[in-house]
């Protein structure tokens, strides 16, 4: 089992701050939302600490 980021659609207001923050740079917009590639999302989590929205989440997968 390994961690990954994921974004709760419903309270990403699309700041971008997630794509900018991500070391990877595996983050991107989409119709105003973030998403993160979740093959290459290495859950270090860093992007979830900076999301003013609490749009980013931490997963098991």
């Amino acid at each position: 089992m390994r961690k990954i980021v994921r974004v709760v659609p419903e309270k990403c207001n699309g700041c971008g701050i997630c794509s900018v923050i991500c070391p990877l740079k595996i983050v991107s917009m989409e119709s105003g939302k973030a998403v993160v590639d979740e093959e290459l999302c290495d859950g270090l989590g860093g992007c979830v600490k900076k999301c003013p929205q609490q749009a980013m989440i931490l997963v098991d997968i």
